[in-house]
């Protein structure tokens, strides 16, 4: 049993507490919301039973799979590099690898931390205290985005040595691929098109600009093709999958 050592322990042994107090006190590594309970209900629901709960949950657990969908992209591109035993075919998965690579990298640390203080939002105060782990994946998942190149450096490689120097090359395979990728119905088709059509269209104005106009943009650029409120590449390439993917239990 977990012996409480301060005033925030003392205060959910009070009245006030009583909704919290057997979830959040046991010495368990981790809260989950199918069992942490909202107190004064009776009985008290789990907290992921509640709307606004779910629909953060649910947020998470769409970015994390168009995550991972993005990654297997990117790791099938190295095997063909590596593998395929026509040579154009492993220049192409190279060229691909390539321009996925930065993206991936970015996306993947930006959505840990990003994930991370959703996770602590949901369980609220007990997130953001120290018995649970939360509030240390949220302060470990930053340096993600710096070690290893930072975000900035994704960027400016990105659309430096991809679009420019290596005249968009990766680009104009993974445009190919996207639109020849079976969407799930004619609707969202029409806004996978709209949205490949943005990125091609943006990216040849990038290729166009001076030195220093493409790095000042560089890292704006990078981040709407991993955030889904922008015509990004995730949302064009992956995101199609949480259209029929099934509802979070």
């Amino acid at each position: 049993m977990h012996v409480p050592h301060d005033a925030g322990d003392a205060a959910l042994l009070r009245p006030a507490g009583n909704g919290t107090r057997k979830q959040f006190l046991p010495g368990r590594p981790a809260l989950c919301p199918r069992e942490a309970r909202q107190g004064g209900a009776a009985p008290p629901a789990a907290i992921a039973e509640l709307p606004d709960i779910q629909r953060i949950l649910l947020g998470m657990a769409g970015k994390i799979e168009a995550a991972r969908g993005l990654n297997v992209a990117a790791a099938a591109a190295l095997d063909g590099a590596a593998l395929h035993a026509d040579q154009s075919v492993r220049d192409d998965r190279l060229a691909l690898a390539q321009w996925l690579l930065p993206i991936v990298k970015d996306g993947a640390a930006r959505l840990a931390f990003d994930v991370s203080s959703d996770a602590m939002q949901v369980l609220g105060g007990a997130g953001y205290r120290r018995e649970w782990p939360n509030e240390r994946h949220l302060r470990d998942s930053r340096v993600f985005s710096i070690y290893e190149g930072t975000g900035g450096i994704q960027a400016i490689d990105l659309l430096e040595r991809q679009l420019k120097r290596e005249k968009g090359r990766g680009l104009r395979i993974f445009l190919d691929l996207a639109r020849r990728e079976y969407c799930a119905g004619q609707v969202f088709d029409a806004e996978l098109q709209h949205i490949l059509a943005t990125l091609e269209r943006i990216s040849g104005m990038l290729a166009q600009c001076d030195g220093r106009t493409s790095a000042a943009a560089a890292t704006p650029f990078l981040g709407s093709l991993r955030s889904p409120r922008m015509p990004g590449l995730p949302r064009g390439y992956c995101g199609w999958r949480e259209t029929t993917r099934p509802a979070v239990r």
